[in-house]
């Protein structure tokens, strides 16, 4: 009977840990997709203008700058770091072996260290606009 419950741990084990990895990969790419086919729309539409021999209309010719939404991404991204490593701390699971699920704090690594780059990216940003302008 303990192997049967050892087994259904593991399987619960591997289960939460695919979840917990493939999620973001998925709402990663459905956001990448999401966004290609916003950029694919707005060049259709401005090959439709320009069959048409419309004027084209400026805001949709310029491309959004990266620096003007790094902030805002650094900001989200050390948000959710700091939301999984809270999450890890406080969730009250432990394994059979004694481990805490807090053990796993590093995961929350990755999203800030990506989020401080932006936020870096954006400050330097600031630094050379400051000093071209």
């Amino acid at each position: 009977m303990d192997n049967v419950n050892e087994l259904w741990v593991g399987l619960g084990m591997i289960v939460v840990t695919l979840v917990a990895i493939l999620g973001p990969v998925m709402l990663l790419l459905r956001l990448m997709r999401h966004q290609t086919r916003q950029k694919e729309q707005r060049y259709r539409f401005l090959l439709e203008l320009a069959d048409r021999r419309q004027p084209l209309p400026l805001e949709l010719l310029k491309e959004s700058t990266p620096t003007e939404s790094d902030r805002r991404r650094g900001l989200v991204l050390v948000s959710a770091a700091m939301g999984v490593w809270l999450s890890l701390q406080l969730l009250p699971l432990e394994y059979s072996e004694g481990h805490r699920l807090g053990e796993l704090w590093g995961l929350a690594c990755l999203p800030l260290m990506v989020g401080l780059g932006y936020l870096a990216s954006w400050w330097l940003g600031q630094r050379s606009q400051r000093t071209d302008g």
